[in-house]
């Protein structure tokens, strides 16, 4: 008992004396690459390093560790900002999100497409009350799992039924 208690006692006062002798530092450790010659055969990771070993060796230890932003540094820091009078034109594109097409000359076809916008419509409505309902604290008619998967269906949905609306552009000939 006497020996165990010993010899954790030394380790204890041990323990300070090697925590002391720290590990040299980052910054006073030599470079991996002595040679920083740039070789025709070398490789693009060996150029990269060689070229970053080069160019710390100028830099004191005190910029190696990092860049501290702040007001004073910001007032030491230069820029340019250019401004020009040049007006650029930016092509117009038809705007895509309309759903409103020409009249349909097929009585069906129109049929069918009120009959998707009906879709439309009713999709767009049952998100609008699922919303509400679950924005109230008491508002579930249905699981709150359920509720919150068939809000995230619905978008997908009203998206491939708009899709059904827009008629497939007409390809037009190169200029």
């Amino acid at each position: 008992m006497k020996r165990s208690a010993a010899l954790l006692v030394s380790l204890l006062c041990a323990v300070p004396a090697v925590a002391q002798t720290a590990a040299p530092a980052a910054d006073a450790l030599p470079p991996l690459i002595s040679d920083l010659t740039i070789r025709a055969n070398d490789s693009p990771l060996v150029r990269a390093a060689k070229t970053t070993v080069r160019n710390r060796t100028g830099i004191s230890p005190a910029v190696r560790r990092g860049v501290v932003i702040d007001n004073a540094s910001v007032r030491r820091s230069t820029g340019t900002i250019s401004q020009s009078n040049a007006t650029l034109t930016t092509p117009s594109f038809p705007d895509r999100t309309s759903t409103t097409a020409a009249p349909a000359a097929d009585p069906a076809l129109a049929a069918q497409r009120a009959e998707i916008q009906k879709k439309v419509d009713a999709l767009k409505n049952e998100q609008r009350v699922r919303a509400e309902e679950a924005d109230e604290p008491y508002g579930f008619h249905d699981d709150e799992d359920r509720t919150e998967m068939r809000l995230n269906q619905l978008p997908k949905e009203i998206e491939s039924a708009q899709r059904q609306l827009t008629p497939p552009p007409t390809p037009q000939p190169p200029q």
